[in-house]
């Protein structure tokens, strides 16, 4: 079948999304199916479209777009677009819409109204409650190629934190449950992965908390270099105090031999499964508490890590682009 995939972000921006895109796409391809990928952005950001075993058309004008719809056999959404749709309503039997995130406002309630008319895919089963239309949950997948155990990498250092440095991703929180297991006779180190606004902010909480010593922040790491780094830790936390809508990250510390442990609100719990633990979001002393358990390698800890090899299966880029065209065959059984 020959797919097009909307998403108005892609390489070289990097994110959750663009990451989807670029699993999918490339994993249909491998399945013998024809691919094409409409963005935003111009010729600036199309040299290294080569690079992917698929063409990207950046910002096309309304003929093209059209041209591509009318003779693909799937349009496949990234979350909805309004002002794109207005070229894919014309072949609303065969639009399908993967929603990744929360709607909120007037737009948002006019996107939950409309989702009514698709196909849709949701990411997680709060997404799915959230959005309220009939679809299917499909998780999203990880990159298992770059993202794996290292059997020459020696877990040395004990926690890792891998986000933005944003209020809402938690990491003042996860510094703050250091300091406490420190107080806990725990020795404890963290390592704070990533970059933002909140940066200045957190280096000054380390060093009013005394944990100069204890926290390292290492900056932006990607591809080879961040398995890496992720395969010396033992212990991921993603700690968010806002719903995330999935948690990619998770898979991501799992698949690189971290125990993960997550806040329990939103998709974020669908990402770790029995496979992790789930805190309270926003509580200290239960983040805490699950921080405890592993570093202690409690029994509870232990039983859950037997469910690791089939969760990270499960949300393998081969099994997830499976079950999307499985939906879409399913779609031409009407």
């Amino acid at each position: 079948m020959e797919i097009l995939i909307y998403s108005s972000r892609f390489y070289p921006q990097v994110g959750g999304t663009e990451t989807v895109v670029k699993l999918l796409a490339a994993s249909f391809v491998e399945n013998g199916h024809k691919v094409n990928v409409i963005t935003g952005g111009g010729n600036e950001d199309a040299m290294s479209d080569s690079l992917f075993p698929f063409p990207i058309f950046r910002s096309p004008g309304f003929v093209r777009h059209f041209y591509l719809a009318r003779k693909a056999s799937i349009i496949l959404h990234n979350s909805i677009g309004l002002k794109t749709l207005l070229v894919d309503l014309f072949f609303l039997r065969k639009l399908v819409v993967i929603h990744h995130t929360w709607y909120s406002g007037l737009s948002g309630a006019l996107k939950k109204v409309v989702a009514r008319r698709f196909q849709n895919i949701y990411v997680s089963h709060a997404l799915q409650s959230h959005v309220g239309a009939k679809g299917i949950i499909i998780g999203n997948p990880y990159d298992s190629k770059i993202f794996k155990r290292l059997p020459d990498v020696t877990k040395k250092k004990d926690i890792v934190f891998l986000g933005r440095l944003i209020s809402e991703k938690g990491c003042a929180l996860l510094i703050q449950a250091t300091q406490k297991l420190k107080d806990s006779n725990f020795k404890v180190n963290l390592t704070v992965i990533g970059d933002g606004f909140e940066r200045e902010s957190l280096l000054r909480l380390r060093s009013e908390l005394g944990l100069n010593d204890d926290v390292h922040f290492v900056g932006l790491k990607f591809n080879q270099e961040l398995a890496s780094l992720l395969n010396e830790h033992k212990i991921m936390v993603v700690p968010s105090l806002w719903n995330e809508p999935f948690g990619i990250v998770a898979l991501e510390g799992m698949a690189c031999g971290c125990f993960v442990i997550g806040s329990d609100e939103g998709g974020l719990k669908d990402a770790i499964g029995q496979a992790g633990l789930t805190f309270k979001n926003g509580d200290l002393n239960d983040l805490v508490r699950c921080l405890g358990l592993a570093l202690r390698n409690d029994n509870e800890i232990l039983q859950r890590e037997q469910y690791i090899p089939q969760h990270l299966m499960n949300y393998s880029e081969t099994v997830i682009a499976k079950k999307y065209l499985n939906f879409f065959e399913s779609m031409f059984q009407w």
